[in-house]
């Protein structure tokens, strides 16, 4: 460390140009790859269609043979690069000599290995970009309703999210002091209706009174069962957020769970929260029910709890923690989706569900995939993937 340090002192500025200019390097290379890989299969849709599957697999084949080259290879080259600048401030330049790479003897049956196994290759990418079709298994979930219709988590939101036809509402839900329970994200109302009082404070007859504001928006706070009541009359299922506030009622999910039954909900609707005690409470006591558990950092392997699905944010998503959730029979929810492209890529990836701050966007990207099934496109969509797995 002490050698290290004595190398690079002083060349703070030197290193961040460096890092710069190969990060700017490195992506101008992969978009400039990106589209020397697909303009061939775009050429061959338009000039003579029967050969773009063949030109597409082939395209996919060097694509894939490019990447990996340059996520190993490259990287190493890099690093040796990096540690020639430095070395020559303490004249220990690596002599040619010593760079110089032992030649393998060539063998005849290597070449013909490797081209079967390109052959190979090209020929089950062809086959896969031909025959794969948009798995189309995503359900769109609308996060706290449709808020270009209505403040989040308002009857008119979930009115809005309904009328598109999204897959679930997911909304919060939050005991108030008398033990009823509200539909409202926050603890405190201050955000939403500008005024400093706790929901733990609060009864169920005083927070239906308050006025909340949002983007134009006016609205009241609904009660659980008023807006269960209004999700069946409007045909639109919940993801329902069981949210803490610290002061919950000894008989706190008991008193929730008699409304679900209420109402008999308990099958059609699915359930989550961030503690881990309620989910798998629930689990054990009413099996029948869908609960998820909702993991906001997920490092390493996939957290193991009693639960039928399991909500990640998207930062922690990948494709290990996917593999991880369908080996243990576990559906995979990502959220909170802002994008087009981000709401593509998980409909690509073939998540269970993706819980969106723009669900009317989020269903026309499902509705050009299920679409636009040219072979070009699903190209671009397999190197896409490759590139961010």
């Amino acid at each position: 460390m002490k050698r290290s340090w004595s190398i690079t002192r002083w060349q703070t500025w030197r290193i961040v140009a460096i890092f710069i200019i190969m990060s700017l390097v490195a992506a101008g290379l992969l978009f400039i790859a990106f589209m020397i890989f697909l303009l061939p299969t775009i050429l061959a849709e338009q000039l003579w269609s029967p050969a773009a599957p063949v030109v597409a697999g082939i395209s996919l084949t060097l694509s894939q043979i490019f990447f990996i080259v340059a996520f190993t290879i490259t990287p190493i080259y890099v690093a040796h690069a990096v540690n020639f600048m430095f070395l020559t401030r303490e004249n220990k330049v690596i002599s040619h000599k010593q760079m110089q790479v032992v030649k393998k003897k060539h063998r005849k049956s290597f070449y013909v290995i490797i081209t079967a196994s390109v052959l190979a290759l090209i020929t089950v990418n062809g086959f896969y970009l031909t025959e794969i079709t948009y798995s189309d298994n995503t359900q769109i979930i609308a996060h706290r309703g449709l808020k270009s219709a209505g403040v989040e988590n308002s009857l008119e939101s979930l009115h809005g999210a309904a009328k598109i036809g999204v897959d679930f509402v997911e909304m919060d839900v939050l005991e108030t002091k008398d033990h009823q329970f509200v539909v409202f994200h926050d603890t405190n109302l201050r955000r939403m209706a500008g005024i400093n009082r706790n929901i733990r404070d609060m009864t169920l007859a005083e927070l239906e009174k308050v006025t909340i504001r949002q983007d134009g928006f006016t609205s009241t706070i609904p009660s659980l069962e008023t807006y269960i009541e209004h999700a069946k009359k409007w045909n639109i299922n919940l993801n329902i957020e069981i949210k803490t506030h610290g002061g919950e009622s000894k008989d706190f999910l008991a008193n929730f769970e008699e409304i679900v039954q209420k109402h008999g909900v308990e099958r059609d609707y699915i359930y989550q929260s961030l503690n881990r005690n309620i989910v798998e409470t629930i689990k054990e006591r009413y099996p029948t029910m869908r609960v998820g558990f909702i993991v906001p950092l997920n490092f390493g392997n996939l957290v193991n709890v009693n639960a039928d699905f399991i909500v990640i944010e998207e930062f922690s998503f990948s494709a290990s923690i996917q593999r991880q959730a369908r080996e243990r029979n576990m559906d995979l929810l990502v959220w909170t989706i802002t994008t087009p492209e981000a709401a593509r890529k998980y409909m690509l990836a073939d998540v269970d569900g993706i819980i969106t701050e723009i669900p009317e966007e989020a269903m026309k990207v499902q509705e050009d995939l299920r679409n636009d099934q040219a072979v070009s496109t699903k190209l671009a969509d397999a190197i896409d993937l490759l590139t961010s797995n």
